[in-house]
């Protein structure tokens, strides 16, 4: 075999282990966040993304989501630079915020769903998609804070009015 052959094939060999070396640290570095340096943040993550919550207010759709709009604090465009939560979309029965900037736009997607009824409003709210790093989701904080807002613009419109867990349909949807 020739000389150059050899190099060439042992090169191969020396980018393949390089290769598998990186994919096996990033994997073991993933679950070392999952299990035990961030066991707390990926509980949490995964709990925010893989809930879905309904709130069935007494006010009607439009009330609701007037109260919504207005007491949720979102950045008034997508962001340049520094992440914030932002609107996307809003229609007849959906009101769509993400969180993210200019170059990355949704690191995450939280929905709000609604239907009138005849004792006013049933809605569903739920993280449509979502970003994680290191195995753990991105923007648990923000996600906590658009979750409260919801609650407060809930509690203005019905004061028993609350977002809660629906338990029969919680799913992680990847």
């Amino acid at each position: 075999m020739p000389d150059w052959l050899i190099g060439v094939v042992g090169l191969a060999v020396i980018v393949g282990a390089v290769v598998l070396w990186q994919k096996l640290m990033e994997f073991l570095r993933e679950k070392a966040n999952q299990k035990v340096l961030m066991r707390r943040g990926h509980r949490e993550g995964e709990e925010l993304v893989s809930q879905r919550w309904v709130f069935t207010p007494t006010a009607s759709v439009e009330d609701v989501k007037r109260a919504i709009l207005s007491t949720v604090k979102v950045a008034p465009q997508v962001p340049l630079a520094i992440a914030d939560a932002h609107l996307v979309d809003v229609t007849d029965d959906l009101i769509l915020y993400g969180y993210g900037v200019k170059l990355n736009p949704m690191i995450f997607q939280m929905a709000l769903t609604f239907t009138g009824t005849d004792r006013g409003c049933l809605g569903t709210c739920r993280f449509t998609n979502w970003t994680e790093s290191g195995g753990i989701v991105e923007g648990r904080s923000v996600m906590r804070r658009l979750l409260a807002d919801i609650n407060t613009a809930l509690r203005s419109v019905d004061p028993k009015a609350t977002l809660t867990p629906n338990t029969a349909t919680s799913a992680v949807a990847r």
